[in-house]
């Protein structure tokens, strides 16, 4: 009997969105959307980053027809297993390449806080950042009187029946992907986007144990959604 399963891709969505009454500055908007990443990082924590700076006027519009001199960033977990597949998701041009211990808020907070300090060669324009992009992601298992006895999470895919290595950190039992030689999706991503002073926050669950209905893992899940909303966020 499998521990779960994965959902048709593109898997389970869930949007929100944070239209703040009052005008922010583009630092302001990056620690919105780290703060958003910090709800869920005690059980769902980043591998691998992508971001995407650009330039906008002074009304918030995006210039489609320039680039900053570097428009893409990447960065990644040092402390991620050495089975996860890891690689940059934006190549054209080649990112700029970060690595760090772990992807704390602080951390990724830093490394958007650089990419948006890059000379801008035109005073008409300022750097802001468009995307953040979390595709490879650790997520923790609650039940660890289940799994404390056990080597791997039991996976059911399109690909069979999959053994998900399990990570005994300091602080519980952990499981990360995508993981190599497999054509699964992890077991959850964020992409984050923002445009004209406002965000969007697209959560894909591709793994069943953080959807189903009384699990702890949804149950924490639902509950960090909670507090997102408490905040300001609301669902789209």
């Amino acid at each position: 009997m499998t521990d779960c399963f994965i959902h048709t891709f593109p898997g389970e969505q869930i949007r929100l969105v944070n239209n703040p009454l009052e005008d922010l500055d583009d630092l302001q908007l990056a620690t919105l959307g780290v703060e958003f990443i910090q709800e869920f990082y005690s059980f769902i924590q980043p591998l691998s980053a992508d971001l995407m700076v650009v330039f906008r006027d002074t009304d918030w519009s995006a210039m489609s027809n320039i680039a900053p001199l570097l428009p893409h960033w990447y960065i990644q977990a040092l402390s991620a297993p050495s089975n996860i597949i890891l690689g940059a998701g934006f190549t054209n041009p080649d990112p700029q390449v970060s690595q760090a211990p772990q992807l704390s808020p602080e951390i990724l907070f830093n490394w958007i806080k650089t990419a948006l300090e890059q000379d801008c060669t035109n005073p008409d324009y300022r750097i802001t950042w468009r995307i953040i992009h979390i595709y490879a992601t650790r997520t923790r298992l609650f039940n660890e009187q289940e799994f404390q006895a056990r080597q791997s999470l039991l996976l059911n895919s399109n690909a069979g029946e999959l053994n998900i290595p399990i990570e005994r950190l300091e602080d519980g039992l952990w499981v990360s992907g995508p993981v190599k030689e497999t054509s699964i999706e992890p077991p959850v991503t964020f992409a984050l986007s923002q445009e004209y002073g406002g965000l969007s926050a697209d959560m894909m669950i591709h793994w069943s144990l953080w959807t189903q209905p009384g699990q702890p893992e949804q149950i924490a899940l639902q509950d960090a959604i909670s507090r997102l909303l408490n905040k300001g966020w609301e669902k789209a």
